[in-house]
């Protein structure tokens, strides 16, 4: 660990065991991802926490669980953020670094850990509160990132979240995304965009920002439309997949983003323009993203992901002879316990697949296949799937023991 207000520390490194678990091999580059991660309190049974008299205490958050997910799968991850001097900071750590994540985390001796507490409303419904206003993790800034922690990534992760949460934590994402480009390290983008947050209004122009730097974007039908649509905000009802569909264009059409992840230059040859927004939107950091941008934003991607629930999702990329390749695979029919970290653990197994030099349709399928076992299982993140897993879930006439 880092003290807030000291030097940089040696950071966590990956527990041993944590390849043969998973089942896959280590790379040596880590993907790199940082964010809040937050104490959790989930009701133990259904009903508000006004009522309810027990609770399973856990921890959660958007970058980790990605993590969580990536490490389960057999991939180096590395999670950058901040935690308050307590127990509940104590805890975060623990669980990453028993999951063989490398924990670069600062404590911060001025702010607490994060905490969000969970309601179950109903089977496979919950809702959420969250007490993260000044928290530690919110207070993450530039500064924390220390030299060469970006610079040796294999892909940098971020979410619309951190983004948010404060000016330094937008400023850290920012040098975060400075530095990966010219380290020609390529950038995926979740949206994943918090109403607890911002409204759609207020939160389009920074993630129009970010979106626009991504290599990967990921994102529902909704969150794409407020990066990509032309009013930035929620879709109306013309606003479909179809429509996304047609509207995407690729500047780069003719080169081929069909195998596994692209380093250096090649990286930054296959993104592709989408759409053009004039300004940067509503918000206190308007005039930031537009002067640094230099007005007019693009938002480009190599690959957009788009999570279509429970129809599945597809891919839009180029096709390599000019035009645009769209790759869809239909969703699991599970019986769903939990549907928090589905995303997140989607977006995991997009990433190791694509890490790993799978093809479209195979990391995608995987993806899919990720952020339906999650919904299996209780909790944000302690149902991510492991490669063994993976094998045969959702097979026909598959025994559902498992000997």
């Amino acid at each position: 660990m880092t003290g807030a207000h000291g030097g940089e520390g040696s950071g966590a490194t990956a527990a041993s065991g944590a390849s043969s678990r998973a089942g896959g091999t280590r790379a040596s580059a880590p993907v790199v991802t940082l964010g809040e991660t937050m104490a959790l309190m989930t009701g133990a049974r259904l009903g508000t926490l006004a009522h309810v008299d027990q609770a399973h205490v856990s921890i959660g958050g958007a970058e980790s669980n990605v993590a969580v997910g990536l490490s389960r799968l057999g991939a180096p991850v590395r999670w950058i953020g901040r935690v308050g001097e307590d127990s509940l900071g104590t805890r975060v750590v623990r669980e990453l670094r028993g999951e063989g994540i490398e924990v670069r985390g600062i404590e911060d001796a001025d702010a607490a850990t994060g905490l969000m507490l969970k309601e179950l409303t109903g089977p496979g419904t919950a809702r959420v509160l969250y007490y993260r206003r000044g928290s530690a993790g919110s207070r993450l800034c530039p500064e924390d990132l220390a030299p060469g922690v970006i610079e040796d990534a294999a892909l940098l992760h971020l979410t619309g979240i951190t983004p948010l949460l404060s000016d330094a934590a937008r400023r850290a994402c920012r040098e975060a995304v400075r530095r990966a480009q010219a380290a020609g390290v390529p950038v995926s983008f979740d949206v994943n965009h918090r109403r607890a947050l911002a409204s759609a209004e207020e939160a389009s122009g920074v993630l129009r920002e970010f979106a626009a730097e991504a290599d990967l974007l990921f994102g529902s039908l909704e969150e794409l439309a407020m990066v990509l649509g032309e009013d930035g905000c929620a879709p109306g009802e013309d606003f479909t997949y179809e429509t996304l569909r047609d509207a995407v264009r690729f500047a780069d059409a003719g080169a081929a983003a069909d195998t596994g992840a692209a380093s250096g230059a090649g990286a930054r040859e296959m993104r592709a323009g989408v759409h053009t927004v004039e300004g940067a939107g509503a918000g206190s950091e308007a005039g930031d993203a537009e002067s640094s941008r230099g007005g007019a934003q693009s938002a480009s991607a190599r690959e957009i992901i788009v999570k279509l629930g429970e129809d599945g999702a597809a891919v839009l990329l180029p096709d390599g002879a000019g035009g645009l390749r769209e790759v869809r695979a239909a969703g699991h029919r599970i019986s769903v316990v939990d549907t928090v970290g589905a995303g997140d653990s989607f977006v995991a197994g997009y990433l190791s697949g694509m890490l790993a030099g799978m093809r479209v349709e195979e990391r995608l399928a995987r993806a899919n296949a990720c952020g339906a076992y999650m919904c299996t299982a209780p909790g944000d993140w302690e149902g991510a799937p492991t490669l063994r897993d993976l094998d045969g879930f959702g097979a026909s006439g598959a025994d559902p023991v498992q000997r």
